[in-house]
């Protein structure tokens, strides 16, 4: 079985005689004459392709049918034609950022946005918690990377890259993102390296074909880095690999982050695309809002929203855990009222931007409520 309908990658084996079929694709031409290829979910994964959990495409001279493809198998989603982009609630993945020992509580971290998202209607099985250290607890799925402190950001992305292909982008199905502090890092990593698998140093993984990602939006997301002089500064504070990969100026951020902005899951025709809202806070010491909403691209993002102080401080955890009944103040600018989002690449220039061209917003929403909205419309509110 392989990794596409053709013979180039393989991933798994059946061992089975009798076996079901959930789809099928044309491909590469292969021993039986023709170019259909069958899905399935096989039993025995070839070392080093785990992640895919055995599925793979068998070809139809290994599948005893007499007609290819055969009547009532539908026709496998086509990876190169994405679901156009629609107002709607699909699937949220929820990823959660970096602790220092390694250990999360999916429930208690994301219970103030699940709750801005059922307010919009979301349902509970669409929001889809990620376990990525080993000893998180209370997630709704695991994406297998098992990871310490001592991970790489780069592991993890790759990881949730492949959970949300084999989960989601293979059956045709779009999904949304929001994600805090390191967690931005973490889908920023998935999209880009899909985006550039065979390009240095993305090609150091196996990288999906690709993926459908509508929305994200981040919470004090650390793009240019966190501020190395914050309570919890990586540079001085602790010594783990993903402190150090957030530090401004590492490798990590300098390859892998800055270098490819404005990341897009699989964009054809008019359709699919990324739309990315990046909301910040001048009372977050942890991840700048000069570093939460820059991506290092001369385009015109989504969202970019940055709530500014006074009425009520949104610390960094406070992104997360701030009153959705609570007051606040933000300036803000986007695809429909266009200002200034082109501010100096520096972590320590919090304010940088222009924000004489910015937009305010008083009373607002709590930040988790933006990203829920963000995540709803497919050109962003």
């Amino acid at each position: 079985m392989y990794g596409d309908a053709n013979g180039y990658t393989p991933v798994a084996q059946m061992a089975s005689t009798n076996s079901w079929f959930v789809c099928y694709r044309r491909g590469t031409v292969h021993g039986g004459g023709n170019d259909v290829w069958y899905y399935s979910q096989g039993d025995i994964s070839v070392p080093g392709m785990g992640f895919r959990q055995a599925w793979g495409y068998m070809p139809a001279v290994s599948v005893h049918t007499h007609i290819d493809p055969w009547p009532g198998v539908p026709q496998c989603p086509d990876g190169y034609s994405p679901p156009a982009k629609t107002d709607g609630r699909s699937t949220v993945i929820m990823v959660h950022g970096y602790d220092t020992n390694a250990v999360m509580n999916c429930r208690n971290w994301f219970a103030n946005a699940k709750s801005a998202y059922a307010a919009i209607g979301y349902s509970t099985s669409q929001l889809v918690t990620v376990k990525y250290y080993a000893s998180d607890q209370e997630c709704n799925a695991d994406i297998g990377v098992n990871a310490s402190d001592n991970t790489s950001i780069a592991t993890i992305g790759n990881s949730l890259a492949w959970y949300i292909y084999n989960n989601y982008s293979r059956f045709g199905k779009n999904v949304d993102v929001i994600a805090h502090s390191m967690g931005a890092l973490v889908i920023r990593t998935a999209i880009t390296g899909t985006q550039n698998r065979f390009t240095a140093p993305f090609n150091a993984y196996s990288w999906p074909p690709y993926l459908y990602v509508q929305d994200v939006s981040t919470l004090g997301g650390p793009y240019e880095g966190g501020f190395p002089n914050s309570s919890i500064g990586c540079a001085f504070s602790y010594n783990d690999l993903q402190c150090r990969e957030m530090v401004e100026g590492n490798y990590f951020i300098q390859n892998w982050i800055k270098p490819y902005g404005n990341p897009q899951a699989w964009y054809y025709n008019g359709r699919g695309g990324t739309d990315w809202t990046m909301i910040g806070s001048f009372d977050d010491y942890v991840a700048l809002a000069s570093s939460a909403m820059e991506l290092h691209s001369p385009a015109t993002f989504g969202h970019k929203v940055a709530y500014t102080s006074g009425t009520s401080s949104i610390t960094h955890d406070g992104m997360m855990f701030a009153s959705t009944t609570g007051t606040y103040r933000l300036l803000y600018c986007d695809y429909y009222n266009p200002c200034d989002q082109n501010p100096p690449f520096c972590v320590s220039c919090q304010f940088a931007y222009n924000f004489s061209s910015w937009y305010w917003s008083y009373p607002a929403e709590a930040p988790v409520e933006v990203a829920a909205w963000g995540s709803y419309y497919a050109g962003g509110r």
